[in-house]
C-alpha cells in the first residue's frame, strides 16, 4: 500500500485511509485516519446499531473524512 501511495501522491495530497466492520445480524461500523505530507491528521471511528453493507460503510467513511478535511 506505501509503494502505491508514495508512487502515485505528490506533496500535499490528502490519503485517506478506511476499514469498516458488518457484523451479520449485529452492528456495522466505519473508521478512517487521514495524512498529508507524512502527517497523521483526522482519525474519525462510529457505528451503527442497524445492518447495513460493508460498501455503505466505506462510503460514510469517505464522507466524514471528506467533510474533516
Amino acid at each position: 500500500m506505501q509503494v502505491l501511495v508514495s508512487e502515485n501522491c505528490t506533496d500535499g495530497d490528502i490519503i485517506i485511509y478506511t476499514e469498516e466492520l458488518v457484523v451479520h445480524h449485529l452492528r456495522s461500523a466505519w473508521d478512517f485516519t487521514t495524512q498529508c505530507s507524512g502527517r497523521v491528521g483526522n482519525e474519525e471511528s462510529s457505528a451503527f446499531a442497524v445492518i447495513t453493507s460493508s460498501l455503505t460503510m466505506e462510503v460514510m467513511a469517505m464522507i466524514v473524512a471528506k467533510v474533516l478535511n
